[in-house]
């Protein structure tokens, strides 16, 4: 006959939730590795998300095979829900399924003779805080990542300003120099453009020269050139 601390109308607790696995790993790190309940050997690869994921929806629908309406168990019903679902572990009375059950966060508790229950339940309770366990470290790596990142922007930030200063104090060194080197291409230019302009108007006036004396005409009077003529000639 069903205990009515389990089943309740058409509602029943869902017994994969008797436990919080952060109450028994505060740290996600803690949980061991799943699956080890069926003699994981040492060092084989662990289980993946999606094997895990697969067997609670397995482990619910075992300790749920009259497919009731599933809830969170109340706080007032686990006590009743363990007295239930385990044996007590008895002074002087030890087996290998008592040791699994302490480490896995259920001391002091044994499974029921010739039930599954129990070691169902430890199971379910184990693979929700591996799941947790693989969260916490996907959420790691993307904060560890997210650290490098920012750390990268740091150090480019940090470079910049310390290269800014550096070329502040190296322009107040150099800018005197710099405004007269400024000053000279300034005057390069302005020579170099003068050359042109005397060339140009050289050519021009050797062709109206001749246009003149064909057309018996004075020539016109050419731009006052000022130095310009001087420093070409002395370029030359």
């Amino acid at each position: 006959m069903a205990n009515p601390a389990i089943a309740t109308g058409a509602t029943r607790p869902d017994l994969t939730l008797i436990a919080d696995p952060a109450a028994l790993w505060p740290a996600p790190s803690d949980c061991p590795d799943w699956p080890i309940m069926g003699g994981r050997p040492m060092g084989s690869p662990r289980g993946s998300r999606e094997a895990a994921e697969a067997r609670l929806a397995d482990l619910r629908e075992h300790l749920n095979p009259n497919g009731y309406e599933l809830r969170t168990p109340a706080k007032g019903e686990i006590p009743d829900l363990l007295d239930e679902c385990f044996a007590r572990t008895i002074p002087g009375e030890h087996n290998s399924a008592e040791d699994r059950f302490a480490r896995l966060g259920f001391a002091g508790y044994r499974p029921l003779p010739a039930s599954k229950v129990s070691h169902w339940i430890v199971e379910a309770v184990h693979v929700r805080g591996y799941l947790r366990k693989l969260q916490a470290e996907v959420d790691g790596e993307k904060a560890a990542e997210l650290d490098r990142d920012r750390q990268k922007h740091r150090r480019a930030l940090d470079g910049y300003k310390a290269a800014a200063a550096a070329a502040q104090r190296d322009l107040e060194a150099v800018s005197e120099g710099y405004t007269r080197y400024a000053q000279f291409l300034a005057d390069k230019a302005a020579y170099h453009r003068a050359c042109d302009m005397r060339a140009d108007l050289d050519r021009k006036r050797a062709t109206a020269e001749r246009a003149a004396e064909a057309l018996d005409e004075e020539l016109p009077a050419g731009p006052d050139m000022g130095d310009v003529g001087t420093l070409v000639e002395l370029a030359q």
